[in-house]
């Protein structure tokens, strides 16, 4: 079983894990590709980041992020009556010194960040 911490915020709640290591190992190694593909996706984003492609997001992560959705909800007894709808993508960000994400808010229920580097 996965262990998940808990931070307590002024929000219903935030947990956060390591990655098992084939799971970053198999991301990471994937990070390349997304980047030589160069699907730009900063027209969808509220940034200050030069970089930002879309990325695809394998069976493996979508099945931990699942996991990890299941665990919120059992946590903090939150929308145990919705499903999360995790998509085949995401975007990487390739931040330089002094770029940032600005404050912004997402649609939905949750959104997650996992940094590589």
């Amino acid at each position: 079983m996965h262990v998940f911490e808990e931070l307590c915020l002024d929000n219903p709640g935030v947990l956060y894990t390591r990655l098992p290591e084939d799971l970053f190992d198999e991301i990471k190694a994937s990070i390349p590709a997304a980047v030589k593909a160069a699907v730009p996706y900063q027209h969808d984003l509220v940034r200050n980041i030069d970089e930002e492609y879309r990325f695809p997001i394998s069976q493996n992560f979508q099945s931990f992020l699942n996991m990890m959705w299941i665990a919120y909800r059992e946590r903090f007894g939150q929308w145990k009556d919705r499903e999360y709808f995790i998509p085949d993508f995401a975007w990487i960000n390739l931040m330089k010194k002094g770029e940032f994400n600005p404050i912004h808010l997402h649609d939905g229920v949750a959104s997650w960040v996992l940094w590589v580097d």
